[in-house]
């Protein structure tokens, strides 16, 4: 992206002090034009403190066109540091509205999904789903083990969401079980054989002995 202070003083003038079609003018030059430093934040906190829906949609739009590869971890840390979950699932949905590949973020989608409102867990479902196939065997892993661990405490809805997103992750795109499957199963046989050792070793403790004699 290009670095413009310049563009960046004008672009904070105008959210702050236009009028609707100033600002509105603005944002749809932004789409057209190269990118800035800067851009990308300033519309997502004019989004999380305007209550203008017009305006909102027009930064959404915005956020759906998106093109830059460059902008993806900056529409990511935005969406980690957004106040509202409004502005959290607007960020999200433009992850796969912009058809840009956000498999190296999974791992940060996926603690959205279980943090979030069921709005913004149902998009980091979409957007998880439309890049299963490029996530690594290791983020699958690691989310599924996530999941798996945090659903008990889901409502029913974001459980069963959880339960298809876990089923998703352990097949790849022609329905097969995926490395990550394998990579999982021996992930859970080194706990187990962690909980057996720990069974195992010795423990003199009076709770122990205690149990011991119960």
């Amino acid at each position: 992206m290009l670095k413009s202070e310049k563009k960046l003083a004008e672009l904070k003038k105008i959210l702050t002090n236009g009028k609707y079609n100033e600002i509105h003018d603005r944002i749809s030059i932004l789409r057209v034009e190269e990118p800035f430093e800067g851009a990308i934040r300033l519309l997502a906190h004019h989004y999380d403190e305007t209550n203008d829906e017009g305006l909102k949609l027009i930064i959404s739009a915005f956020f759906n066109d998106m093109k830059e590869r460059s902008g993806r971890a900056e529409v990511i840390e935005l969406n980690i540091s957004s106040r509202q979950p409004s502005s959290k699932a607007m960020l999200v949905s433009s992850c796969w509205q912009s058809g840009l590949d956000y498999s190296e973020f999974a791992i940060s989608l996926a603690e959205e999904f279980m943090t979030g409102d069921y709005l913004t867990s149902l998009e980091c479902f979409t957007v998880l789903e439309n890049c299963s196939g490029s996530i690594s065997a290791n983020d699958r892993t690691i989310i599924i083990l996530g999941l798996e661990k945090e659903m008990g405490g889901f409502d029913t809805a974001r459980q069963k969401l959880a339960g298809e997103l876990i089923a998703l992750l352990k097949r790849d795109r022609s329905g097969h079980p995926n490395n990550c499957c394998r990579i999982l199963r021996a992930a859970v046989v080194r706990m187990r054989c962690v909980n057996v050792h720990e069974l195992r070793r010795p423990n003199t403790s009076s709770k122990y002995r205690s149990c011991s004699a119960s």
